[in-house]
């Protein structure tokens, strides 16, 4: 598997409220990303600061179920080494 390029670590939110605290922290003192808060709702606001704390374990089973596709040649997969995998149908599926 790729090394990682993004900041490695589990990624945490700052205590809510996120519009007023708007940081997203790999580990104890590394600042990911701070929210953009203007225009958004609180609810959107408290949401995208979970979907991102998130992002390096989503990117994990990503890559797991890609793996798990190439290892198990699913119907409908087209992927090479070279090239990143595609989901789609054959042609006998239409």
């Amino acid at each position: 598997m790729n090394t990682p390029k993004h900041t490695p670590g589990v990624w945490s939110r700052n205590i809510k409220p996120a519009r007023k605290y708007n940081c997203i922290f790999a580990g104890r003192n590394t600042h990911v990303c701070y929210l953009a808060t203007g225009g958004l709702t609180d609810e959107e606001i408290e949401a995208n600061a979970a979907l991102i704390a998130q992002a390096p374990a989503l990117l994990g089973l990503a890559q797991g179920y890609r793996a798990y596709l190439i290892r198990h040649n699913r119907r409908g997969l087209r992927c090479t080494d070279s090239e990143g995998c595609r989901v789609g149908h054959s042609e006998s599926r239409h």
